[in-house]
């Protein structure tokens, strides 16, 4: 499992969302993760928490993968679906919706209070997803790059969020991944100052994954 996946929890348990925008939902694994997380930080099965994913489902190709630098199989809406009616059965408080299309189409500006954009990997796309929910209270973002030790990462002209945040006051989480082919991906999140303890769950996590060592990029193409 990429390793800054995990703070994305700790911002959920930070700003509790009631309603939470997931650009790229593939198969809900994230979904899942931010909704326990919700859940837990409540303490209370009955939170009403509402999940918005909005992913390419049925409408990807060859294409939109080539165009969006996406090397993760896809799934079904159907699929998805399924897995978060499992948790809703066991979390009275919880309901969701699934939207299928490229977000450039599909996706209405909308303020929510918490959105996370990890679909498209395209400046292009990024762009618009993130203009689309600037004004919501807490946005963050994966495909912030970096160079490795060698010098090697993806064109930022082309991929990422970097060129996006240009001028945008962001902060760069620290937990970083290496992405097969070379380079590093962080999250970025655009948001209220973060209380002493998230930054010092966040410092922790940083420590425990420099103690493990670097964590090699897989054999298999894994999303950048």
């Amino acid at each position: 499992m990429a390793r800054r996946y995990a703070q994305l929890q700790i911002l959920i348990e930070e700003f509790r969302p009631r309603v939470i925008v997931e650009i790229g939902a593939w198969k809900g694994k994230r979904a899942l993760e931010m909704a326990e997380a919700a859940f837990r930080a409540a303490g209370d099965s009955y939170y009403e928490l509402h999940y918005k994913g909005y992913d390419l489902f049925d409408t990807a190709s060859v294409e939109s993968d080539a165009e969006e630098l996406n090397v993760k199989a896809h799934h079904t809406r159907d699929a998805v679906a399924s897995t978060l009616e499992a948790f809703a059965r066991e979390h009275p408080g919880f309901t969701f919706e699934l939207i299928e299309g490229n977000t450039r189409e599909t996706l209405a500006p909308q303020a929510v209070d918490f959105a996370f954009i990890d679909g498209g990997h395209s400046v292009e796309t990024i762009r618009s997803d993130l203009d689309r929910l600037r004004d919501s209270r807490v946005i963050l973002l994966d495909d912030w790059y970096a160079l490795d030790d060698r010098g090697a990462g993806p064109d930022l002209e082309v991929y990422g969020c970097n060129r996006v945040l240009e001028g945008v006051p962001h902060e760069v989480l620290p937990v970083r991944d290496p992405i097969h082919g070379g380079g590093l991906v962080q999250m970025a999140l655009i948001a209220p100052p973060l209380s002493r303890r998230a930054r010092m769950k966040l410092a922790m996590l940083k420590t425990r994954t420099a103690l493990r060592g670097p964590r090699p990029a897989p054999a298999t193409p894994a999303a950048p």
